[in-house]
């Protein structure tokens, strides 16, 4: 039975005891209100949700968007570009599969007339950052944006919002219908993917069993089961496979640095 992370391979990743408020459940079937949770929970922290993208990672079916918190001028610039593959953050998240401010992203990639618009009036937002967090599981992407203070873009704080966004989307995924068709899992089941989320980012067994709502015996579980379906002999092996399969994403919380 596993029983965490190989001792060296946490080492690498740093473990975390972040808890925040934790959202144990979107208790509404419906995309629209569980994103205005989603905005609530992050406006309580004192940060500001400015958009949610739901999409497949090869762009083949329609893709969710909530612009929750843009500017008029903003928004009609994001939704121009959503027949062309979306707005630049939605591109650059599908890019590089890892979490990101709006304010570094390039004029010299996002070259067109939509794109050089959209990236003017990202210029004019109150903030010190807008960090986007993508989070993929099986074929399905979720892009959280998130506005930050310039008096609180700290390290601390960015692997906070991340940690959050992974709390907030998960509990989305597998309860809305809306959500379905886009999150499909090819050899893990929807629950051992998400345990399996929680556990790279250094998460012990009783923090994802609350997370989840499930016992720890069923995370033991969960965790043994995934490493039969990818042939994984430890949890190191495992997350690589799962990686490389495409199950889940790897979001490295260290490469925020430290305070």
């Amino acid at each position: 039975m596993f029983q965490a992370f190989d001792e060296d391979f946490d080492a690498s990743l740093g473990e975390t005891d972040h808890a925040g408020p934790v959202v144990e459940k979107i208790d509404t079937p419906e995309l629209t209100e569980a994103c205005e949770i989603a905005a609530k929970f992050f406006a309580d922290a004192g940060h500001q949700l400015v958009s949610v993208i739901f999409c497949d990672s090869n762009d083949q079916l329609p893709m969710l968007c909530a612009n929750l918190n843009m500017p008029e001028r903003l928004s009609a610039a994001a939704l121009k570009m959503k027949p062309v593959g979306g707005c630049p953050p939605k591109r650059e998240a599908q890019r590089l599969l890892r979490p990101f401010d709006w304010f570094d992203l390039s004029a010299d990639r996002y070259s067109d007339l939509h794109s050089m618009k959209f990236l003017l009036e990202v210029s004019k937002l109150p903030f010190g950052c807008v960090l986007a967090v993508p989070i993929r599981l099986g074929d399905g992407l979720a892009i959280f944006s998130v506005g930050i203070k310039k008096a609180n873009c700290t390290p601390e704080t960015k692997r906070g919002v991340v940690l959050d966004v992974m709390q907030l989307s998960l509990a989305m995924i597998g309860t809305l219908p809306e959500l379905d068709s886009l999150f499909q899992t090819k050899r893990l089941s929807m629950l051992e993917a998400k345990a399996l989320m929680f556990a790279m980012q250094g998460f012990g067994h009783d923090q994802i069993a609350k997370f989840l709502n499930l016992s720890e015996m069923t995370v033991d579980l969960l965790y043994n089961s995934a490493a039969v379906r990818l042939g994984a002999n430890n949890q190191f092996q495992l997350a690589s496979r799962a990686i490389a399969d495409g199950e889940v994403s790897n979001i490295q919380l260290t490469d925020f640095g430290s305070d």
